[in-house]
């Protein structure tokens, strides 16, 4: 990326920015040698689309016989899934049972119809992939200038998939405040942000009509009518053990639920009790854990895989999931989005150190993750 950088500053001088794109699709869209996919279909598992494929397709009077092939196919999937989804519904009512949820709590489940259902007292794990049915269901086409709120705040836990800055207050090695992170901020300002630029959840904030940039609740920044909108309660490399946050000196989540409680008594003492557990009961909630469990908590870690099996491991982890959904329900929470592991065998670190070639997925770890997401 810098041999890039450094061509196009020789080509287009102080213009450079306006080919950036250009040049930052032309890299995650190249093949590495090392693992012979590009940066993108490392992350997403499919290439990414290019002018050819955006552009507008001319009207034609006969369709090709491969369009009309594609159309089986999508036809099939989509009653696949329904048929998934029937199967689903039936396994959310039961966990959420089993488990013995707080009446109220709602959690919003994939579907691929209209809209999104929501089922009192029903759980079910997102998967990240289908992010965009979560978005799509919040979004509303709104008027230029207008600043509908779909939710009245927006709340999130877990590990750096989430963490908009708090690790830069803690006394951890684990920190994104310096470069390159934060690149494509303004002047390039790092944020403890594991990204070059916004998270998902940013994204999602501007789409339920809040703040664009989720603020940390550790940022000394997060104050007065900053808190009525929501906040980042997460710490990067923390996960839904324990074991897995406290050695890395990063926030456990019950150690994020308790800043969630500080936060609601700083939120009644500013604006009063009324307008704050409307705040909290009308908000959205979501968490996304779990993944440092397995990659380095476990796989990484010989006393703990000397302590479990991997089926073990998933237990305790399903009981500290459970523990957290009953903790923040008890907080006020009635909308609730939970996050599925990724197939974390494709993470590039994973790549690196478990794939002799380098190269190719770690495929049982991608089965662990699909093992635990359909618990």
């Amino acid at each position: 990326m810098g041999n890039l950088l450094g061509c196009l500053t020789k080509e287009y001088g102080q213009a450079w920015y306006q080919i950036i794109h250009q040049d930052e699709f032309s890299y995650n869209d190249s093949v590495n040698r090392s693992t012979d996919k590009s940066p993108f279909e490392v992350v997403y598992g499919l290439h990414p689309r290019g002018v050819l494929e955006l552009r507008e397709i001319e009207e034609m009077g006969q369709p090709s016989g491969h369009v009309v092939d594609m159309a089986h196919s999508m036809k099939e999937i989509h009653e696949q899934k329904r048929e998934t989804k029937k199967k689903d519904s039936v396994r959310c009512r039961f966990i959420s049972e089993s488990l013995q949820y707080p009446k109220g709590l709602r959690c919003y489940t994939e579907v691929l119809e209209n809209s999104v259902f929501v089922m009192e007292g029903d759980y079910i794990a997102f998967s990240i992939f289908f992010l965009s049915l979560l978005l799509l269901t919040f979004y509303v086409p709104r008027a230029e200038g207008q600043t509908e709120r779909l939710v009245s705040a927006y709340y999130v836990f877990g590990d750096s998939g989430i963490d908009t800055g708090n690790n830069n207050v803690l006394p951890t090695l684990v920190r994104a405040d310096f470069p390159p992170y934060g690149r494509d901020f303004p002047n390039g300002q790092p944020t403890g942000r594991f990204t070059n630029g916004r998270l998902v959840t940013d994204q999602l904030s501007e789409l339920l009509g809040l703040p664009d940039l989720l603020p940390a609740y550790l940022d000394p920044a997060f104050q007065g009518q900053k808190l009525l909108t929501g906040a980042s309660f997460g710490s990067s490399a923390s996960g839904l053990a324990d074991s897995t946050s406290i050695p890395m000196s990063v926030l456990p989540l019950e150690k994020q639920i308790e800043n969630f409680r500080r936060y609601k008594e700083q939120l009644a003492r500013l604006f009063g009790h009324e307008t704050a557990n409307m705040t909290v009961s009308e908000a959205l909630f979501s968490l996304n854990s779990g993944t440092n469990d397995f990659c380095n908590n476990y796989y990484l870690n010989p006393f703990t895989r000397g302590i479990y099996t991997v089926e073990q491991l998933q237990d305790m982890l399903l009981e500290s999931l459970s523990e957290f959904i009953w903790n923040v329900s008890r907080e006020g929470a009635t909308k609730l989005a939970i996050f599925s592991v990724p197939p974390f065998g494709c993470l590039p670190s994973q790549i690196a150190l478990y794939d002799i070639t380098g190269k190719n997925c770690v495929e049982e770890f991608n089965e662990v993750a699909r093992s635990f997401c359909g618990i």
